[in-house]
């Protein structure tokens, strides 16, 4: 699967003197050995969302420079691989996805970047959002303290409140201070106290997975992060953890482990769904509302989740219908490798294109099921002046609670 990197350690800086790839020498043989595997079929390409945007980024042609570098000391950074092609990477996957060789562009470009993270050739926006993750655990660099409060007169446990309780609800930055995000939070509180769920937040405990400095290349910020956080799970007792942010669930259900967290994690949509199929959740209200589905990249083609969304749209009354580019060949939002917090000021803009994509289904819903499509496809939206709704499912579920409106 694409983003599944290796770790860093300190102890590896030290001995090796280098940070990243620097030169082709710095990738491991084998890695070296599928880049020569490289058939130029140019299907990463057509499928890369900044390739399409007309972004320098061309996963083909990294792959290519790298191979062709081979057995030399120069760097690979310069006018070839410059930093406005490594920066143009929405870590989405589909490069990965799509290469008939199974050929990883995406862990390249991030080691790639690990080097650029340790020149300093990380600037402006992206570097303040690096260091908010790394000072105040969330990218907006705002007060621990704030992030519950959301949960004000909403009857929210915490950990400690509840303890054992069947899902710990990871909220995630976004769920927690971004104002728009917020309301899927509280939808998802609705939901869950509508069939009976025992669940707890884990409160100002909580911060970054880490998931924004990985994927920018910073990975000792990420080491650390993912650290903090795996040691408040140990010491905490539930279940499951449930989350509304596919890059949270990504990130604590497949890269945790690798540093001794190992947890069961559900994204909301796949818990919805069983709430409904079990029975511990019934919905009433309206139907035939058309809408379509944005899949989140790091839901659908990363972690192969691409149904229950559907199921739990069409249960909630939606005649669903998918765009062109869906499922595990879904476009980006463009949100995804730290871009969230980039500017895009090369060719089109990602979210736009796939808003268009959207739109050729005619759709009175746009629903999608993360907080960076949410901003992504809201401001897409706003750009044409659209009257079509962008909403999470879980807002979508919560109306048709009821005693919900619709």
């Amino acid at each position: 699967k694409a983003g599944r990197y290796k770790g860093v350690s300190m102890e590896e800086v030290e001995e090796t003197g280098r940070y990243g790839a620097a030169t082709a020498a710095d990738f491991t043989r084998r890695q070296l050995l599928s880049f020569d595997a490289c058939t130029e079929c140019a299907r990463c390409e057509e499928s890369c969302p900044a390739t399409t945007t007309g972004k320098p980024l061309s996963p083909m042609k990294v792959v290519l420079d790298i191979a062709a570098a081979c057995g030399s000391q120069e760097s690979l950074h310069g006018d070839e691989i410059s930093p406005e092609v490594l920066w143009g990477c929405t870590s989405c996957g589909a490069c990965v996805e799509e290469c008939p060789v199974h050929i990883d562009q995406l862990a390249a470009i991030v080691d790639l970047r690990r080097h650029l993270v340790a020149e300093g050739e990380i600037r402006g926006s992206a570097q303040a959002a690096l260091r908010s993750v790394s000072a105040a655990g969330n990218p907006w660099g705002l007060p621990r303290e704030e992030r519950t409060a959301w949960s004000a007169g909403l009857d929210v446990p915490t950990i400690e409140e509840e303890p054992s309780p069947e899902v710990l609800f990871w909220i995630g930055c976004a769920g927690s201070y971004d104002r728009r995000s917020r309301k899927v939070t509280e939808a998802m509180v609705r939901i869950l106290q509508a069939a009976g769920v025992r669940f707890a937040i884990l409160g100002k405990a909580e911060c970054c997975t880490g998931d924004p400095a990985r994927r920018m290349g910073d990975e000792f910020t990420y080491t650390e992060l993912a650290g903090a956080n795996i040691e408040t799970l140990t010491a905490a007792s539930f279940q499951r953890i449930l989350t509304t942010c596919p890059h949270c669930f990504n990130t604590i259900r497949n890269e945790y482990p690798d540093l001794g967290g190992d947890y069961e994690v559900v994204h909301h949509a796949e818990f919805i769904e069983e709430l409904l199929s079990t029975g511990r959740l019934e919905l009433e209200g309206a139907e035939g509302i058309r809408g379509s589905f944005h899949d989140p990249c790091y839901l659908a083609r990363q972690n192969d989740v691409v149904e229950a969304p559907r199921s739990v749209l069409r249960s909630a009354g939606l005649e669903v219908v998918d765009p062109r580019q869906s499922g595990k060949n879904g476009f980006c939002c463009g949100a995804g490798g730290g871009r969230m917090w980039m500017e895009e000021d090369t060719g089109e803009r990602i979210n736009s294109e796939r808003w268009e994509q959207l739109q050729e289904k005619d759709p009175e819903t746009v629903a999608v099921g993360c907080p960076f499509c949410m901003t992504m496809m809201t401001d897409a939206r706003d750009a044409v002046d659209s009257a079509v709704e962008v909403k999470d499912i879980a807002e979508i579920v919560a109306e048709r609670l009821p005693g919900g409106t619709v």
